[in-house]
């Protein structure tokens, strides 16, 4: 203040403090996943809140300042901030709204979930709808892949276990998928094959052991020359021990998915046989003109067939089962005088270890 004279001039400083009000910030928003990451809800806040402040849950009780998705609900989180000073007694507020989205619950199964290759299937996507409408991946267990949330159709062409994975992605982009080890089962399908013994059938063991060789099967038929039938995984058949013959054994096989198979095989029975005639006319008429055994099941390598005259000479001998005597000295020049001749054969049967020897004798007749 000026004085005025004679007064003087006197003067004073008055200076004032002044505390700021509490600043929460603005309102802000949080929306994350069931799984998602722990988030400090303080930088979700607008504007420039004070630090130190307070938060509540949706409840108003007190909070910490980090959201766990997985242990916090969704709702309004508060925030608190105090004054200071002479405003201590002043607050401020902002609230973070908190959406947690649930993970889909992912749910398929497959039908049929089992059978023999190659295996047609169907997997149904049983997943609740209020979880899809975003993305959906089906890994199916062999390699293949493919995107769709309907039911699909895949074929498995090979045997084997197969684990399918289905993964979904909501509408809010939250993932999380389900995983079925053996959610299908494939089988090799049924081989109709069969093994028996002895092999070949023989005279002295012409009762024939037969098994199936393959283990899916679970239903079998045998059929047996179409004369007889069996319907066991192993069975015995008696086939004749007096004529060699081969028959057609068949096997029919089926498994516990009804697929089925067959198979056909002929089946040997050996019965050596030696019929040997007892006259025959080297006449030049073309009926009966050559001696020659008729054998069945003989081995071609041991044959020895001899003839001689009344005198015990040599007149004829060969090695090979196919030739026969036509009368003469060792198959040359005229025919030898009619007479009685006896023959001398030498042979092993197919399925003897020894060879046997069988002596006659035969008219030669012109």
């Amino acid at each position: 203040m000026t004085a005025v004279l004679p007064c003087p001039t006197l003067s004073a400083t008055l200076t004032l403090a002044t505390d700021p009000l509490p600043d929460a910030g603005t309102d802000g928003t949080l929306t994350l996943c069931f799984d998602g990451l722990i988030t400090d809800l303080f930088t979700r806040l607008g504007g420039t809140p004070d630090v130190g402040g307070a938060w509540l849950d949706p409840g108003f009780l007190a909070h910490a300042p980090l959201l766990d998705p997985a242990a916090d609900t969704s709702g309004t989180y508060t925030y608190v901030a105090y004054g200071i000073g002479t405003c201590m007694h002043l607050t401020d507020s902002a609230g973070v709204l908190v959406t947690v989205n649930p993970l889909p619950v992912v749910t398929f199964h497959a039908d049929p979930d089992s059978g023999c290759h190659p295996l047609q299937t169907s997997l149904y996507n049983t997943t609740d709808p209020i979880y899809l409408g975003g993305d959906c991946v089906w890994n199916l267990g062999d390699g293949a892949t493919t995107t769709g949330c309907d039911s699909i159709a895949h074929l498995y062409e090979l045997p084997g276990w197969y684990t399918v994975q289905l993964t979904v992605t909501t509408p809010q982009g939250c993932v999380d998928h389900l995983t079925v080890p053996g959610a299908v089962v494939v089988d090799p399908a049924p081989v109709a094959s069969y093994t028996y013994a002895p092999n070949p059938g023989t005279e002295v063991n012409a009762n024939l052991y037969f098994a199936s060789d393959d283990p899916e099967a679970t239903e079998f038929l045998w059929t047996f020359d179409g004369t007889d039938s069996a319907t066991t995984r192993t069975t015995y058949h008696q086939f004749s021990d007096v004529l060699g013959d081969d028959y057609e054994v068949c096997l029919y096989v089926t498994d516990q998915y009804g697929c089925s198979d067959s198979l056909c095989k002929v089946v040997s029975v050996l019965v050596p046989s030696v019929f040997i005639p007892n006259s025959f006319t080297p006449d030049g008429n073309n009926l009966n003109e050559i001696f020659q055994p008729v054998l069945a099941d003989m081995v071609l390598e041991d044959h020895l067939f001899e003839v001689y005259d009344r005198w015990g000479q040599l007149v004829y001998h060969t090695n090979d089962m196919e030739q026969g005597w036509d009368g003469r000295h060792q198959n040359g020049g005229d025919i030898l005088p009619t007479g009685v001749y006896t023959w001398r054969l030498i042979g092993r049967p197919v399925y003897a270890a020894d060879k046997q020897e069988w002596v006659g004798q035969v008219n030669l007749m012109k």
